[in-house]
């Protein structure tokens, strides 16, 4: 079995030379004495055994963080985090959804393939866009209306909880300004009113793929 590991500032500099940074570059950077840690604008830290979200301090610069594939069970210490804009928590252990609040940049999130039965405290994420939850505990149809406080919500995933399971054309007519529905483009056809298309200034959030290859999103036109 794969030891659990902490994040470390070793880490988080290893993972975005690794990543984010040609041969070259990080060929250069690694030589510096002293690193810059306001470089750093997307970090990955997936398939690390790490068990707590810690160190990030370091990073404030961040607008994109994925720490998929771990061993995560508790959101925590994200709260200096503030630029932050995409964050990947898929394929974790975690129950709760918490510790967000100051997050209020967040366009996307993904949260599938963990054990939450729950869709609460994300009330100050109002920028949300993209929301994935799929492979979660979720019984209770109302907890999928929570999330039409999002104005500007286009992409959803939310299949595989037993909520969602068969209920596509309800969550549909809920949802009028949603795009994307469990990777397939909702067509004229399943709609029983009119498309309302507010939606944030240049966004182009459902054309985005941070999340890795693992993870990606393939929608269905």
């Amino acid at each position: 079995m794969n030891q659990s590991q902490v994040i470390s500032s070793e880490i988080i500099k290893k993972s975005y030379l690794k990543h984010e940074c040609s041969k070259e570059v990080a060929l250069i950077l690694s030589l510096e004495q002293e690193f810059d840690w306001l470089i750093i604008t997307k970090l990955n830290l997936s398939l690390l055994n790490i068990v707590h979200i810690v160190e990030l301090r370091l990073v404030t610069n961040l607008e994109c963080l994925t720490l998929s594939h771990n061993k995560i069970k508790k959101i925590e210490n994200l709260d200096c985090l503030m630029k932050l804009e995409e964050l990947n928590l898929s394929y974790n252990r975690i129950t709760t959804i918490e510790n967000l609040d100051h997050l209020i940049k967040l366009n996307i999130l993904s949260l599938s393939f963990n054990n939450i039965s729950e869709l609460k405290n994300l009330d100050n994420i109002s920028q949300l866009q993209a929301f994935y939850i799929s492979h979660n505990e979720i019984t209770d149809i109302n907890q999928i209306f929570y999330l039409k406080r999002f104005k500007y919500l286009q992409c959803m995933e939310l299949s595989n909880n037993p909520a969602t399971d068969n209920n596509r054309q309800l969550i549909v007519d809920q949802f009028p300004k949603l795009i994307y529905l469990d990777n397939k483009y909702i067509t004229a056809e399943e709609r029983s009113l009119p498309v309302e298309t507010e939606v944030l200034a240049e966004s182009n959030i459902i054309h985005k793929a941070f999340l890795n290859g693992n993870d990606g999103i393939q929608f269905i036109i």
